[in-house]
């Protein structure tokens, strides 16, 4: 199997498989700590952009 861009795994994306949730907009706990740890990061975040795009989704 092909890795994805980010690398090894991504810890976001395997919180919404093991909830069964195809985005992090359908989980019950959205915006999680892991969510905004990731969304407000220095060097890979956004401001914010990506939890106001899974807002979105909802």
């Amino acid at each position: 199997m092909e890795k994805p861009f980010w690398g090894e795994s991504c810890p976001v994306k395997s919180s919404c498989e093991e909830r069964g949730k195809e985005h992090c907009g359908q989980c019950p706990e959205f915006p999680c700590e892991l969510l905004k740890q990731f969304a407000y990061d220095e060097q890979q975040g956004d401001d914010g952009i990506r939890i106001e795009q899974c807002r979105g989704w909802l």
